[in-house]
């Protein structure tokens, strides 16, 4: 099997970043997805808001994956609340096809956000592409694949 150079670095470059930079960068990437899932439900774009919803979720799955609730006490827990309810209400805005629920999730989330963003600025401010941000200079469309 042949090697995909690009993808063998992005790989090595998301296993290196640190915790804080990668945390930054799913944080900026869920505000982009349940805003872009905004315009999309606006636009009438089923599949694309369905699409940044799915984003959306698989983000905060991995945010509460990541929670260290045994060191993380309240903290972790309350933020456990926070992506709960975040979940449950993109699941009901793309059932219900319904932006209230979208907008109850930036709302919830963006006290959240603005702390990562003050954090990590380069996750935000369109300086940098994520495997820019991570140290990466890999050319606008080439093929990407951690499968090798």
């Amino acid at each position: 099997m042949v090697s995909n150079p690009y993808g063998d670095h992005l790989a090595e470059a998301v296993n290196s970043a640190s915790p804080l930079e990668l945390v930054a960068l799913l944080y900026s990437k869920l505000s982009g997805s349940v805003a872009a899932a905004r315009r999309c439900l606006a636009a009438g774009d089923i599949a694309g808001r369905a699409r940044h919803v799915s984003r959306a979720m698989e983000i905060l799955v991995e945010l509460s994956i990541a929670l260290d609730r045994k060191r993380g006490g309240e903290v972790a827990a309350n933020l456990a609340s926070i992506y709960a309810f975040a979940l449950a209400a993109l699941q009901e805005a793309n059932a219900a096809q319904s932006d209230g629920p979208l907008e109850a999730t930036e709302r919830v989330l963006a006290p959240l956000a603005e702390a990562w963003r003050e954090l990590c600025p380069a996750a935000w401010d369109g300086s940098a592409s994520a495997p820019e941000m991570l140290g990466l200079n890999i050319p606008a469309g080439a093929p990407v694949s951690f499968c090798g």
